[in-house]
């Protein structure tokens, strides 16, 4: 009938519309989802090359889940130590101490739980970091919140670099201009 072969064009044309929707909407996730993907592959070629400890935790533990290859060595520790570590074992896993070198740190007070927890940008902060062979290493410290699109805080990320060297020439210049 007339009413019949009416409905089936609306339906037909109705399909075709709801079709071109979905794939212009599966196109649109295909598009964010290489884009993903090339951001990942960035942030693993940084987390490889940079030659600075790097650490992402995430929230709500504030825990790791990214160390850059050199800040691993710079620890001294293995990998599968400090993966997966939750934000109240930073300090005493990772041996930080205040920039004096004897006052051991308490997990509220890193640079890393300020950003994550307080959503505080930390820079130029200088702590200790006690190896397990028992050396020590003064690092410059930089942190910051890592936030979703609404503003939430989802993570911090922590940036660190070893001055020991510098440190040391500092007070070496300092002893010699003193003599």
């Amino acid at each position: 009938t007339m009413a019949a072969a009416l409905h089936r064009k609306r339906t037909q044309r109705e399909l075709r519309i709801a079709t071109a929707g979905l794939e212009k909407q599966l196109e649109e996730t295909r598009r964010a989802a290489e884009q993903n993907e090339r951001y990942r592959r960035t942030l693993e070629a940084l987390m490889e090359y940079v030659p600075e400890g790097i650490t992402i935790a995430e929230m709500p533990e504030l825990t790791i889940t990214w160390i850059s290859k050199h800040g691993i060595e710079l620890t001294g520790r293995p990998a599968e130590l400090l993966h997966n570590l939750p934000g109240r074992h930073h300090a005493q896993t990772w041996g930080i101490f205040h920039s004096d070198g004897t006052t051991p740190a308490e997990n509220q007070e890193l640079p890393l739980t300020r950003a994550g927890r307080l959503g505080e940008v930390v820079e130029g902060e200088e702590w200790i970091l006690r190896r397990p062979d028992g050396s020590r290493i003064c690092c410059l410290c930089n942190a910051g919140p890592i936030r979703d699109r609404s503003g939430v805080i989802t993570g911090g990320v922590i940036a660190w670099r070893d001055i020991t060297d510098r440190k040391r020439r500092e007070r070496a210049l300092q002893q010699s201009n003193e003599e």
